[in-house]
């Protein structure tokens, strides 16, 4: 809410946005170091807030209104500047009083030691922390709920893997040993790569395996 803005207009307060919202944090990229907005709003018929992130570019940009009514949030054009501003006075705040977080781009090691998976960042001795990542973190994030059970999912796949080579196994496998990558200490990196000179061959169906040890 902003104050009248002249003695003709009656009202103490224009409304902004019709339910609260407002700039939590400021983040990097882990590469690029592109900065985005943490917004927090107020969700009424669920009685919860809603984390979302959106480049700062972006809100500040022609296309603000949309990108922020993607996300449920409802401003209206004659209300749109005031609320630039606002954006604009929060991150100047957040600028000037505190570090940038990060908005993580992929899954894995991060420095800490702290793993991210899903929209949690995990640290030994310590809860889950919620974190903000790229759009497609965010889509694989969705994709990630807890189903099922370990015991059933250990029969599927066994009964899946064992009638398939060698290769395929390997190509399985990766997926369990991918998180131990960091510990071997390596100069560079390693890719395992699965090329048949035709289709059909299970290539496809050995990483949709390797993939269902994380979703």
């Amino acid at each position: 809410r902003t104050p009248k803005q002249d003695d003709e207009d009656k009202s103490t307060f224009h409304v902004i946005a019709e339910y609260p919202v407002y700039v939590s944090a400021l983040q990097e990229t882990e590469r690029e170091k592109a900065v985005s907005a943490v917004f927090r709003s107020w969700e009424p018929m669920r009685m919860e807030w809603r984390d979302f992130s959106i480049k700062l570019g972006a809100v500040l940009g022609p296309g603000g209104r949309g990108d922020l009514a993607n996300h449920g949030v409802a401003v209206g054009k004659r209300q749109w500047d005031k609320f630039g501003e606002y954006v604009t006075a929060a991150t100047n705040h957040y600028r000037g009083s505190q570090h940038y977080g990060t908005q993580y781009q992929q899954f894995g090691w991060k420095e800490g030691p702290a793993f991210v998976v899903g929209s949690e960042i995990l640290r030994p001795g310590a809860a889950p922390e919620r974190i903000h990542g790229s759009d497609e973190v965010e889509r694989r994030s969705a994709l990630m709920a807890p189903c099922g059970t370990a015991q059933a999912w250990t029969e599927a796949a066994q009964a899946l893997i064992a009638p398939l080579t060698p290769a395929h196994h390997v190509l399985f496998l990766c997926a369990f040993a991918a998180p131990l990558y960091q510990f071997v200490h390596p100069s560079g990196g390693t890719i395992v790569h699965a090329a048949t000179m035709t289709s059909g061959a299970g290539k496809t169906f050995a990483l949709d395996m390797a993939a269902s040890v994380w979703g």
